[in-house]
């Protein structure tokens, strides 16, 4: 299992190495923002074609695989819905991650990137979001059938709360190592 904590810029999507990324976007976010916004812009605006023609809502649970073929150095990108903004709360939040980690275990994705969903609406420290995401990560993905995967994870998250979550990351790191050999 492989963790890395980056900066979300249009440059560095370019250089990661993963095979998926995952976004996630609330129903009223128009236009799409954040890292959403940056592909959108690199895949020319078909997220946002999307989005206007109804095919996709931001419904909470509502996903999408989307294969892609632009410059970006990913074979497909995972969309799925926040659903209403207001209603985010550490709970929906909980959720979302747990139904997001479902779906990739379902579709087999094994390396991604991804940004803690909704992490600029929520009143929650980085620190909190981060456990949330490794106890659901544990939940859905690790137990003794998946214990062999090569795990390549990227989180993007802007660099003054990257080295707090990478700090958190590598000691989860350890401790799974650990547990796997015992």
């Amino acid at each position: 299992m492989n963790f890395q904590v980056l900066a979300p810029s249009l440059s560095r999507l370019d250089e990661l190495k993963y095979d998926t990324l995952v976004l996630t976007h609330f129903d009223d976010e128009r236009p799409l923002t954040g890292v959403g916004g940056m592909v959108d812009w690199r895949i020319n605006g078909r997220l946002s074609e999307l989005v206007l023609g109804g095919f996709i809502t931001g419904e909470f649970g509502e996903s999408l695989l989307y294969p892609q073929q632009s410059r970006l150095p990913f074979s497909k990108i995972l969309y799925f819905g926040l659903g209403d903004r207001s209603r985010f709360t550490s709970t929906r939040y909980r959720e979302a991650i747990h139904n997001l980690l479902q779906t990739m275990r379902r579709i087999g994705v094994w390396s991604f990137a991804m940004c803690l969903p909704g992490s600029q609406e929520l009143k929650m420290v980085p620190r909190q979001m981060v456990e949330l995401f490794l106890h659901e990560l544990q939940h859905v993905f690790i137990g003794p059938q998946y214990h062999d995967l090569n795990f390549e994870i990227g989180i993007l998250e802007h660099p003054t709360i990257g080295r707090e979550v990478d700090e958190q990351l590598q000691q989860f790191v350890r401790q799974f190592v650990q547990e796997r050999h015992r």
